[in-house]
């Protein structure tokens, strides 16, 4: 039950326009800006690879997703370039989904900044 003091905007209210994804990250290599370092990465994927193993079964093959990582990292920036579409959205899955799951311990240890952002060392 909302009271008179709740802070939730009524359903008529405008929201305000935030910017196109596209306009922030235009092409592939712009992507590179925002996500974690190689050994984050790692780290974050490993964890959900491992904490989620049971929901991803037949989704995602560990030992083939880590020996695609190892490749694509292997690229640095141009990873981003020369990877699919469907590639690159697994990977950002799979950093928001072990990130999600990370201990307040662990995230510090791989520079996760407060409100879940990556550090990547940039």
């Amino acid at each position: 039950m909302q009271t008179s003091n709740s802070r939730v905007p009524p359903i008529t209210t405008t929201l305000p326009e935030h910017p196109s994804p596209i306009a922030e990250f235009p092409d592939p290599r712009s992507w590179a800006r925002v996500a974690p370092s190689p050994t984050a990465a790692r780290h974050i994927i490993s964890h959900a690879v491992d904490s989620l193993g049971w929901l991803l079964c037949g989704v995602v093959h560990g030992p083939t997703i880590h020996h695609e990582l190892a490749a694509f990292l292997a690229e640095e920036d141009r990873g981003f370039e020369t990877a699919s579409p469907a590639w690159i959205s697994l990977y950002f899955a799979l950093l928001v989904s072990g990130t999600l799951l990370l201990t307040d311990e662990k995230r510090l240890v791989l520079g996760l900044a407060q409100g879940m952002s990556v550090d990547n060392g940039s």
